[in-house]
């Protein structure tokens, strides 16, 4: 399972990695270790660091995001 958007999220959102990985419980490092895709994490991972952002879990783990205008992040279709 690929973190490949976290840290597009986590910038795009204006979250240095000491917040997130605060808001999700986790340490900086380990928050590092997954944008750099070094780390493998479970789903509860996956679920901790969405509601960290704000956003559902099939967003940290698809294969493509669309971010619109007003910030709102979608899966893509298709």
């Amino acid at each position: 399972m690929a973190l490949w958007s976290l840290k597009l999220l986590r910038v795009l959102y204006d979250r240095p990695q000491c917040d997130l990985a605060r808001a999700a419980g986790f340490t900086q490092t380990y928050i590092s270790r997954l944008e750099n895709g070094a780390t493998p994490q479970s789903a509860s991972d996956v679920s901790t660091l969405a509601a960290a952002l704000d956003v559902p879990a099939a967003v940290l783990t698809a294969k493509a995001i669309t971010v619109l205008e007003t910030g709102e992040v979608r899966v893509a279709r298709g």
